[in-house]
């Protein structure tokens, strides 16, 4: 995180270095100023990709991840975002197509099998593919876990993997507030400590950032 932004501060604004940056403002949980780094990578470069589909994912804003998601053939978060939007018969047929032609590697796959189960109502095969061997281990996509065991009101295995993304470096407060997958567990006493745990996290990130960036770049929680 550090790295990254020592590299902008002295090479001032180039595309690929914001680019990174989106990704690792996401993953401390800084959603706007993700969304920025974006905007100001695409001013330079209009032709440079960015994850930042995935930043609005995290905010909410699943028809935003449609005009971003420049993944090719895609494989997972335009998924995502159409059973977000509650257009669960489509993600279906996506993932289904998709799983049944492509072979995006095992972690890929049991995230999106995962998904498929959990809208099909197969609760049990969910849980078991999210407890499988081959399951996806990047942080980020341990949280995109945790929504699925959400979505089935799986309080225990969600906080385990919210707990699991967070110790790998991935959080988002605003996420576990505002995203209805977390909707049907934000009762328990588990919940509220990851929250809190997030929103420390990110006032510390957003410190380090503005202490590295200045103030002017760093907006969340100012």
């Amino acid at each position: 995180m550090v790295r990254l932004a020592g590299r902008l501060t002295r090479r001032g604004e180039d595309p690929g270095t914001l680019a990174g940056l989106v990704q690792v403002l996401r993953c401390c949980g800084l959603l706007e100023d993700s969304v920025a780094a974006h905007e100001r990578a695409i001013a330079l470069d209009p032709t440079v990709k960015t994850g930042v589909a995935h930043t609005h994912f995290l905010k909410g804003e699943f028809s935003r991840v449609f005009e971003t998601y420049n993944s090719g053939a895609g494989y997972y978060l335009d998924a995502a975002a159409w059973a977000g939007l509650g257009a669960a018969d489509r993600a279906v047929d996506l993932l289904r197509t998709r799983l049944s032609q492509s072979q995006p590697g095992p972690s890929m796959s049991s995230l999106m099998a995962s998904l498929l189960a959990v809208l099909e109502d197969r609760g049990e095969d969910a849980i078991a593919l999210m407890e499988s061997e081959n399951i996806i281990r990047e942080p980020e996509g341990l949280f995109y876990l945790a929504r699925h065991c959400g979505m089935l009101n799986a309080a225990g295995p969600a906080f385990q993997l919210v707990r699991r993304a967070r110790l790998g470096g991935f959080w988002s407060s605003c996420t576990l507030e505002r995203d209805p997958a977390f909707a049907g567990i934000r009762n328990f006493p588990e919940f509220d400590n990851e929250l809190r745990e997030a929103r420390r996290l990110e006032r510390h990130a957003c410190q380090v950032f503005r202490e590295t960036l200045g103030r002017a770049f760093v907006r969340q929680g100012a």
